[in-house]
């Protein structure tokens, strides 16, 4: 970390934050000095090691903050940026909502319309959990992925009988779900070359 950042963390200031951020789960808001925010975000995520959702109003100080947050702390910080209309850019926010959630990054950074359908961002699926199949075909379709005959490349489903097979954006392989009635009954990887699991 920067020596000067370093000092400045254990100022008496950042220390009556700390105290106050560790008996309260609550929102910190209305920070009038830009400057300040990538120094009171980082210092939080490092002392409550916690993932943090810091929430601008404008695009390119998102971008900038998240860059500065990762260059002055050297911590995992991403920008989930929006853009409804861009596919593209819909499957890298599903991406990165999902490495944030597994934690992948301390810091996620973005706009009130970039943050607002994050939880809307994924679908969890698990083994023997009953999953409706209209249900996960819509929210495929509604992330922008495209129903083919056969899964090639990521974006892309294909329904079969009692299968759907997905390639996730943000995974480096696809996965099949084969299902008794509504309830999953596995979810494996399968080889997009032989299409075998």
């Amino acid at each position: 970390m920067n020596p000067v950042i370093s000092a400045l963390l254990k100022e008496e200031a950042f220390s009556k934050l700390k105290e106050e951020v560790r008996k309260n789960t609550s929102s910190i808001v209305g920070i009038s000095s830009f400057s300040l925010i990538p120094i009171l975000t980082g210092y939080l995520s490092i002392i409550l090691k916690v993932p943090i959702i810091l929430i601008i109003d404008d695009e390119e100080d998102g971008m900038r903050i998240a860059n500065d947050i990762r260059s002055i702390f050297d911590i995992d910080t991403t920008y989930l940026p929006y853009d409804p209309i861009d596919r593209e850019n819909n499957w890298k926010r599903a991406s990165l909502a999902g490495g944030f959630v597994r934690g992948e990054f301390s810091v996620l950074v973005s706009t009130l319309e970039g943050i607002k359908n994050f939880p809307a961002i994924g679908v969890s699926l698990t083994i023997t959990k009953e999953s409706k199949w209209d249900y996960i075909v819509d929210r495929l379709v509604s992330f922008g992925y495209k129903r083919v005959f056969m899964v090639e490349r990521r974006g892309e489903f294909s329904i079969r009988g009692g299968i759907i097979d997905i390639y996730p954006v943000n995974l480096n392989h696809p996965v099949r779900l084969d299902f008794f009635g509504d309830e999953i009954a596995s979810i494996r990887k399968f080889n997009t070359l032989t299409q075998r699991s």
